[in-house]
Order: C-alpha cells, then sequence, then structure tokens
C-alpha cells in the first residue's frame, strides 16, 4: 500500500444528484477537482496530481463517463483503496426519482442515458445501476431536500472535515475617477473624510504613511464611520464561515485612491486579521 499524503475523493451516484456542487465544494476546499473524467485516464490522474504533485485531488464518474461500467468502477475502487487505503474515499449521492426529474425539467438539461430512453425511465435506469455503487461508498448523501449550503454541511461532515473555517476577505483601495472595481461585494466612499491631499506636509505621502493615517483617524467621523462598518462586516463574515462562501470583497474610495482610501483599507485589514480571518489587501493606484 502506497502511503499517501494526500487526499482522494471519488464522487458518483444519480446523474443530477449534485456532482458538481458537490466538486466546487471540494475545489474551494484546496482539492484539485476533475469533472467526468474517462475512466481510463484516472490512473494517470492520480499518478500526476496525487503522487507527483501532492495535491488532494477530488473526481467524479457516472452515467457521462466515457467507458463507464458498473464493474470497471467497482474494479477501479478496489484498485485505489489497495494502493491508498484510508487516504482514499468514495462519495455517493442519490436524490428521489421525482427530484432528479424535477432538476433536469427546470435545467431542461439532457440525461446521460436518455438517448433511447424516456426522461422517468433513464432516471429510474441510471437510479438502478448506481445502487450497485452505493456498498461501496464510505459517504452516503441523498440531496434530495438539501440546500447547496446543507449538501456543504453533509459532505464535509461526512468526510470528517472542518465545516467553518477563517473567511477569505479581499481588501481593495482604489480612485473613484478610475472607476469602482468590478467584483467588489462591498463599496465604501471615504471622500466625506477631510482629504490629506490639502495639507502641505502630507500631499505627497500615502494612506501607508503613519503620519496620513493619523491625520484620518483624527477626523471627527471617522471613528462613528469604523464601527458602523465593523458592526455591519461582523455578521457578513461570519455568514461567509457558515455558508462556506469561498471570499468577499471590501472595496474602499476616494478621489485620487491615494490617502484616504488606502488608510481606511489598511485599518479594515487590521481589523479583519484580528478577527482570525484571512485577508488580502491591493492598493490599485499606488
Amino acid at each position: 500500500m502506497a502511503e499517501a499524503t494526500a487526499s482522494i475523493i471519488l464522487i458518483s451516484g444519480q446523474a443530477g444528484a449534485g456532482h458538481s456542487t458537490a466538486l466546487k465544494i471540494l475545489e474551494d476546499e484546496g482539492y484539485v477537482s476533475v469533472d467526468n473524467m474517462p475512466l481510463a485516464l484516472v490512473d494517470q490522474l492520480v499518478a500526476i496530481e496525487v503522487e507527483t504533485e501532492g495535491h488532494d485531488l477530488a473526481f467524479c464518474v457516472d452515467a457521462r463517463t466515457s467507458g463507464f461500467d458498473v464493474t470497471a468502477l467497482n474494479r477501479l475502487i478496489e484498485n485505489m483503496r489497495q494502493k491508498f487505503g484510508a487516504a482514499f474515499k468514495v462519495v455517493h449521492l442519490s436524490a428521489s426519482q421525482l427530484e432528479i426529474l424535477r432538476r433536469f425539467q427546470s435545467t431542461r438539461r439532457h440525461h446521460p442515458i436518455a438517448k433511447d430512453h424516456m426522461l422517468e425511465e433513464a432516471i429510474a435506469l441510471d437510479e438502478a445501476r448506481m445502487a450497485e455503487i452505493m456498498p461501496q461508498a464510505d459517504v452516503r448523501i441523498d440531496s434530495t431536500k438539501l440546500s447547496p449550503n446543507a449538501l456543504r454541511r453533509a459532505l464535509l461532515g461526512g468526510l470528517g472535515m472542518r465545516q467553518e473555517q477563517s473567511a477569505k476577505v479581499q481588501i481593495i483601495s482604489f480612485a473613484y475617477k478610475q472607476g469602482v472595481p468590478e467584483g467588489a461585494d462591498y463599496v465604501f466612499d471615504m471622500r466625506f473624510l477631510r482629504n490629506p491631499h490639502w495639507s502641505p506636509d502630507l500631499r505627497a505621502k500615502t494612506g501607508e504613511d503613519a503620519s496620513v493615517r493619523a491625520f484620518i483617524a483624527a477626523d471627527e467621523h471617522f471613528d462613528q464611520f469604523f464601527l458602523n462598518l465593523i458592526g455591519m462586516s461582523a455578521p457578513i463574515l461570519a455568514s461567509c464561515m457558515r455558508d462556506g462562501r469561498p471570499q468577499v470583497t471590501f472595496a474602499f474610495g476616494c478621489t485620487g485612491g491615494k490617502h484616504r482610501s488606502v488608510a481606511s483599507a489598511i485599518a479594515f485589514e487590521n481589523w479583519v486579521k484580528a478577527e482570525g480571518h484571512e485577508a488580502m489587501l491591493m492598493h490599485r493606484e499606488l
């Protein structure tokens, strides 16, 4: 048995039961995620990503898979268990026939084996075939009544993985004259504060300078703004942790993107880190 330092997760089960969502959840947890991997290429994928690169790997095998066969999939599972032991896990996803039917009808996507069958018949055949894989599963999840967040909790909990983590916060300072950053979730206009640009001693400096930050912090409106900011941000970051959202972006703008926005972004970064979250700070105009 190989001594695996990385985790390998095979996701299988009924088409429409949530495979793509499960892969995205694991991708957010740092896994290399591969959907619809041909069975003949799985060994090569594992050799490259796991044995050579040392990456955690999650891949999906279901009715769409080239070369899919229940016997071949069971053989693959047995071989992987012999080679990697507890580092290899199988997740089986299922849902009721009525729920699978509803999902395919609402998305108007074709069922992988519906070419020669009516949709209802294809779903029933897929369920019967995938039931032969279920005994091999380490984690079995019925996604019928699960929201994406509930599926995340069930998946990570079943795999023994931590379900709450620090939020990843991207913080950007910018100049309004250059436009608001695309993709910002929350934008704050800091132009209500006194502008250090009009102070001869501070004009050439930036908000990274302690004297500029002290000037801005001394503004009579800054403390109240910052209290309101963290009062709003705390439940937002708690929600990110609870719901598994990988990243949230806060942007702080001022006229030139040099003083007030920079100082405010730095102050917010310090608070975010003090709260135990990951923060990535970018001053767009510096």
